[in-house]
């Protein structure tokens, strides 16, 4: 049989081409399904919301970090993604863990706030609250089968404040502080004297003595939280008579006159409710007292006078300009400008104000300095000793109301008589002024002058106990001694030289405060 050799070679050429069509086919196919975008990855996301007043703040606690053009804000179905501002105030191009998105609207609280991821042709609803049904037109189509919506719990809100200070003489200026944790926008005092405030951190002047409960309610309006601190009895405002006792306070009026030789009061207060000039004391005359309150200047010119207790300084405090020469113990405080030319410096002296030293300057004890904050007004020399400050402490001059005199049946009930001449164990009410003459020792008297002064002489005399004149002054014509308290509107006037006036506390005459004659 004949075999045709060029149909067999017809067949093998065929079917070599048919496989490479196949093959070319199957790679275009390759190709093509390689070529194809990669679906895009949805960004995962774990944020929290919070609203404050007509703010809303989103929190992006986990995830991944999301670029602002590949998400939209929905509010109300409105992109608000533009509006978010990141909480510190800086700009944003990109939102991650940690950072806080801060939008305020129109209203408190929106309806509905979605979080879209727009990367991908589709658009994905990260995560919502509220209403999410209000998606706007204009957003890309939602695929929502991914989305889990959670509400967030509301926040919670502790109560708790302090104040400084908490206690002290009458009127006391207290300065509350406001320390409560949590989304606080609404706050409310009570002092416990029927007055409130609404203020983070007031400052509050009680007017009345007592004690008073102090009460903080705050709140977050957006849910309705509260958290409320209660202090008992936090507040103590001392009567008069407690300020006299607690402060060591033996001489309180409008003007100290003092010709004689030594005021004596180690711990004890001195409160001048007006100038201190050397034309009412004595060019010797030594104010030995650890405290000493002068509301108004003090004017000592050339006097020798010496202010504060030398062995146990305290503090001086000069409501106004002081110029002096005198001997200057303990911590001097200044409210005022200050000339202090040839003083002597024994401690410091701080002085919010200007400074004049001149050609005669202070001497200075080691370690003493003049601190001030205005200018150095000086001619030149070694000045190392006055050193410019910023800023310096301000101070408080107690303003205690004096009180007014009990019933003349209260002290009529108590002992009290009008005799004269004064005598040791004396306790002595008049409705007008007081005066006497005392021979030899008066010791442990009360005397109370209810519209008047009182007025105790001759020279060469001891007298100690309390005086009291809530309407007028009282005058030591030439007594020779005074042991005691002075309580008197119109000042202490000491007349005569070589005199001694020693402080003693008013407990140390009544024990019973029941008792006090005030």
């Amino acid at each position: 049989m004949k075999t045709d050799n060029h149909s067999g070679a017809s067949e093998v050429v065929g079917a070599m081409i048919l496989i490479a069509v196949i093959g070319a086919v199957v790679s275009i196919a390759g190709v093509a399904i390689l070529s194809q975008p990669q679906p895009a990855k949805i960004p995962d996301l774990h944020a929290e919301i919070d609203f404050v007043g007509n703010t809303v703040m989103i929190t992006h606690n986990g995830g991944d970090a999301l670029q602002k053009d590949q998400m939209a804000i929905m509010v109300d179905g409105v992109d608000r993604t533009n509006s978010f501002v990141i909480r510190n105030g800086n700009g944003w191009s990109s939102w991650v863990i940690g950072d806080t998105l801060a939008y305020t609207g129109d209203s408190a609280p929106p309806g509905s706030i979605q979080i879209i991821y727009t990367g991908s042709s589709s658009g994905r609803l990260l995560q919502s609250w509220g209403n999410t049904s209000v998606i706007a037109s204009s957003t890309p189509p939602v695929t929502t089968t991914t989305v889990t919506t959670t509400t967030p719990p509301p926040p919670v809100v502790t109560a708790d404040f302090s104040g400084t200070p908490t206690s002290g003489p009458l009127p006391l200026a207290v300065q509350f502080t406001d320390m409560s944790t949590g989304p606080v926008n609404q706050w409310s005092w009570a002092f416990g004297d029927g007055n409130t405030s609404s203020v983070p951190s007031p400052q509050y002047t009680y007017p009345d003595a007592g004690n008073y409960t102090v009460i903080l309610i705050v709140t977050n309006t957006s849910y309705g939280v509260t958290g409320t601190a209660t202090k008992v009895n936090y507040t103590h405002v001392q009567s008069f008579a407690e300020s006299v006792v607690n402060e060591s306070v033996f001489v309180y009026g409008t003007q100290l006159h003092f010709e004689g030789n030594t005021i004596t009061g180690e711990n004890a207060t001195i409160i001048v409710m007006g100038p201190l000039l050397s034309t009412e004391l004595d060019g010797g005359a030594k104010i030995n007292v650890s405290t000493i309150y002068v509301d108004g200047y003090v004017d000592l010119g050339a006097s020798n006078v010496a202010l504060g207790y030398q062995p146990r300084p305290g503090n001086t405090y000069i409501n106004g300009y002081l110029k002096s020469q005198a001997d200057l113990y303990g911590e001097i405080h200044v409210a005022g400008n200050a000339t202090l030319t040839g003083a002597k410096i024994h401690g410091n002296v701080s002085v919010n104000g200007n400074l004049t030293v001149d050609w005669w300057k202070p001497t200075y004890d080691t370690n003493s300095y003049i601190y001030y904050t205005g200018s150095l007004i000086t001619p030149g020399g070694d000045n190392s000793r006055c050193i410019h400050k910023d800023t310096l402490p301000g101070f408080t001059i107690p303003n205690l109301p004096i009180p007014s005199p009990k019933t003349a049946d209260w002290y009529a009930a108590k002992g009290y008589v009008s005799t004269v001449p004064l005598t040791s164990n004396m306790k002595i009410y008049s409705t007008g002024g007081y005066t006497s003459t005392v021979s030899g020792t008066a010791s442990n008297v009360i005397i109370v002058a209810a519209d008047g002064d009182i007025t105790l002489s001759p020279g060469g005399s001891h007298v100690t106990g309390i005086l009291f004149a809530p309407k007028g002054r009282v005058t030591l014509d030439t007594v020779n001694s005074f042991e005691g308290v002075v309580i008197a509107r119109d000042g202490l006037y000491v007349l005569g030289g070589g005199n001694f006036v020693t402080f003693k506390n008013l407990e140390d005459y009544i024990s019973n405060s029941a008792d006090y004659p005030f």
